[in-house]
């Protein structure tokens, strides 16, 4: 299976910006092989706090946008009132399942 790109979670992020090797790994794997590196908007308005650095990660990666329909679901319902973490984290990675990818989760 040749994959199209990767969908990683807010691990990811936070781990570019604490320098850890997985995220640092995981980022060369996809600069090697052109794959774009997509994470959900929800995941970066968890993480965002702004300034330099995050910035400068987010030019990093593709923030996938919020589309109505998700808006109207119920996912995003629980995903706005914060409501069971796991099942937003769930639901934010798997937005990208309809695309063939590695999803990958720290």
């Amino acid at each position: 299976m040749k994959l199209s790109g990767i969908t990683a979670d807010t691990g990811f992020l936070i781990g570019l910006e604490r320098h850890k090797q997985r995220a640092v790994d995981l980022l060369g794997y996809a600069s090697a092989r052109n794959l774009r590196i997509s994470v959900p908007v929800a995941v970066v308005a968890e993480w965002w706090r702004g300034g330099r650095r995050q910035a400068q990660i987010l030019k990093l990666v593709a923030a996938e946008e919020m589309t109505e329909r998700l808006a109207k679901s119920r996912r995003g319902d629980r995903c706005a009132a914060g409501r069971d973490r796991r099942r937003r984290d769930r639901d934010g990675l798997g937005r990208g399942s309809r695309r063939r990818g590695l999803h990958f989760r720290f």
